[in-house]
């Protein structure tokens, strides 16, 4: 049986076994094979970089596969690793509307923010790290959250990658700044989703 086939029926059950805990999905089979689709559209290739990039999605990725290829060129692992920074984000927001009452924005919504719920009538601006905005970048963004705010809804500026792995949730005037595991439990239902999805990548990713 060819190899991408047999790692995607055992990704399925890997998910299956992992997930559980989180809030109630329509579908689980339909989730693992979304989640695959995901993995192989945003992070396709087979990675053989020797630095780590402390992030925690792309760290999982590319630690398979740390000293394998001694010959790999450090151009070639600058290439890919700004690839796949590029393409984390698009992944983080296509993996939170595969959970029930999420949808990812995209761009040109006249909101301007990445994800919203609109049973919960949450608003997420998301940031893949702590560090992503430059400081006139982030006040532009909380100034979205405010906005939006004051029309009643809930507003989070969310983080994925935060200098601690816990993260942070913390109340500000008009925004909740949420991130890490908080930031998962907030989405999710459950803070070590981030755990059991990070280590479910590279298998699919081999």
């Amino acid at each position: 049986m060819n190899k991408k086939i047999i790692n995607e029926l055992r990704s399925i059950g890997i998910v299956l076994c992992t997930i559980h805990k989180c809030q109630e999905i329509d579908s689980k089979i339909k989730f693992s094979i979304k989640l695959i689709q995901l993995v192989y559209k945003y992070f396709p290739h087979s990675t053989h970089v020797t630095n780590k990039c402390e992030d925690i999605l792309i760290d999982k990725i590319i630690n398979i596969r740390l000293g394998q290829d001694k010959h790999h060129s450090l151009m070639k692992d600058y290439q890919l690793i700004k690839k796949y920074q590029q393409n984390t984000g698009n992944f983080w927001q296509d993996f939170f509307s595969l959970f029930k009452g999420w949808k990812n924005l995209g761009t040109g919504d006249k909101s301007g923010l990445d994800l919203y719920n609109e049973e919960k009538k949450i608003y997420i601006e998301l940031k893949n790290r702590y560090n992503t905005d430059n400081y006139s970048a982030k006040k532009k963004n909380i100034e979205k959250l405010q906005r939006k705010s004051k029309d009643g809804y809930r507003v989070v500026y969310g983080v994925i990658n935060e200098k601690n792995s816990t993260g942070k949730y913390v109340e500000y005037d008009g925004y909740s700044y949420v991130s890490g595991e908080h930031l998962f439990k907030l989405i999710c239902g459950n803070p070590t989703t981030v755990y059991n999805i990070t280590n479910i990548i590279p298998l699919i990713n081999t």
